[in-house]
């Protein structure tokens, strides 16, 4: 007779929660920009906690997503930023999106903006608390063209599409004021 012993849990990830919140019918399913959660996934190797996001909630399910990871761009990584237009021109193929060195990125942008619905799909998210600014994720500003312009980042767009609710976290402005925002 053969016994076997549970296998051990794996390792935490470095940067991840050691466990993800359990959903519950009773609570909405929201995803949440990873390096809003304190995860280091940005461009620039950092994070960008927000306090609010920091601990468990009794009110929402959160789920961290970088659809800049999800589209399999290192961490860190060249900046990147739309050309001739927003994520939804990207979407339509009317834009792209290229790094600080000139390489085009667009296929990365939008495999990742398709992960992040995908998994928005599997979790039955109905919104989603995304970093302003973003080429990925900024909700009523992002980059583009040598600027900040109106309008949304390529996974900002897909969700919106989706039919989610993108809320922007951060200040749209860029100086600071912690500003939230609702996408139309």
């Amino acid at each position: 007779m053969t016994t076997s012993l549970p296998s051990p849990a794996p390792p935490a990830l470095p940067g991840l929660p050691s466990s993800l919140e359990s959903p519950t019918s009773a609570r909405p399913v929201v995803l949440v920009s990873a390096c809003l959660m304190g995860v280091a996934c940005r461009y620039d190797g950092h994070a960008k906690l927000v306090a609010e996001f920091a601990g468990p909630r009794d009110d929402v399910t959160r789920v961290p997503v970088c659809p800049e990871e999800l589209g399999q761009l290192a961490t860190p990584r060249a900046k990147a930023e739309l050309r001739g237009g927003d994520g939804s021109d990207v979407l339509d193929g009317r834009a792209r999106v290229v790094d600080e060195r000139g390489h085009d990125v667009t296929d990365a942008f939008l495999a990742g903006a398709a992960r992040t619905t995908s998994i928005a799909l599997a979790v039955g998210a109905s919104a989603a608390w995304l970093t302003e600014r973003s080429p990925s994720c900024g909700v009523r500003v992002t980059h583009a063209d040598g600027g900040v312009i109106d309008g949304h980042g390529v996974t900002t767009a897909a969700l919106l599409r989706l039919g989610l609710t993108v809320r922007g976290v951060g200040d749209p402005a860029g100086k600071g004021s912690g500003a939230r925002t609702t996408a139309p």
